[in-house]
């Protein structure tokens, strides 16, 4: 659907909808701030939290990060090879069932023959 196809009067009514909420949410802005008074008019107060740390705790815990980030690769790989091997194993399992299916059947067969003979 592209704008062109969008007829005019849905466009008006959405923007009057977008201008109507946008006021109605700054006048509660308004009335909430006169409602809890920051202290004296005009003045604002900020809270500044911060840690000082110096480039040497920085630097060992990268290394530590990145430590981890290479243990992590190395147990997904080995997590695929894993799955690689049993998938391959299931699929050995599923031929020797099939196998076994066949000659079930071939017995099977034979035992009918055997019966009606």
């Amino acid at each position: 659907m592209t704008m062109a196809s969008v007829p005019d009067w849905l466009v008006y009514i959405a923007v009057g909808v977008g201008i109507a909420i946008s006021t109605a949410i700054g006048r509660l802005g308004m009335q909430w701030g006169r409602a809890k008074p920051h202290g004296q008019a005009g003045e604002q107060n900020f809270q500044l939290s911060g840690a000082l740390v110096d480039s040497s705790a920085v630097r060992q815990m990268a290394s530590a990060v990145e430590a981890q980030t290479m243990e992590m690769i190395e147990q997904r790989k080995m997590a695929e090879n894993h799955a690689h091997s049993l998938n391959r194993r299931l699929e050995a399992l599923g031929d020797q069932v099939d196998h076994l299916t066949g000659e079930l059947r071939l017995l099977r067969e034979e035992m009918i023959r055997g019966v009606r003979l």
